[in-house]
Parts: structure tokens; sequence; C-alpha cells
């Protein structure tokens, strides 16, 4: 395991379309991913990411009215808030 520090910025970072559903009316969504998994595993900017086996951070954003499908979030610790700042999980 390294020992060095990488800096992955916002703006290297493009929001995607491609995770189960996120496409489908009632369920949009876009992902990006700062740290993510190996080949196999959610990450959606695998070319910017760290690449991480024990954690994952990214931002999921969904237009009003939609909402991430059953299988959408990972098992584990999240945390979720509206625009409004009131936390909520799924």
């Amino acid at each position: 395991m390294s020992n060095s520090v990488r800096i992955v910025r916002n703006d290297d970072l493009e929001p995607t379309w491609t995770v189960k559903q996120a496409k489908e009316p009632g369920f949009m969504r876009s992902l990006i991913t700062w740290v993510g998994g190996p080949e196999g595993y959610v990450n959606t900017n695998p070319e910017v990411a760290v690449i991480s086996q024990d954690s994952a951070i990214g931002l999921m954003r969904m237009p009003i009215g939609n909402r991430a499908g059953r299988r959408a979030c990972a098992f584990g610790d999240r945390d979720l808030c509206d625009l409004e700042g009131r936390g909520r999980e799924l």
C-alpha cells in the first residue's frame, strides 16, 4: 500500500448516468466518484478516481421527483441530505 496522497479535483470528474435505472423516469440520477472500487465494482469515474477496496466516496444527484432504485445503494454507512439540509436515509 502506498503512503502517497492523491488529489482528485471535482472539476476533473464528469457526472455519469450509467448506474442501473439511471435513465429510467422516476429513478433518474447521475453519479460522480472520487473514490471507488476496482473493475467489477461501482466506480463511475475509473480513469480519475482513487481505487479502493475498502471504501467509496461519491455524489449522487437526483432531479426532483426521482428516487434511487431498490438496489441502487450499496450496503454500509451513507450520509444523505436534500437541498434544504434535512438528512434522510433511504
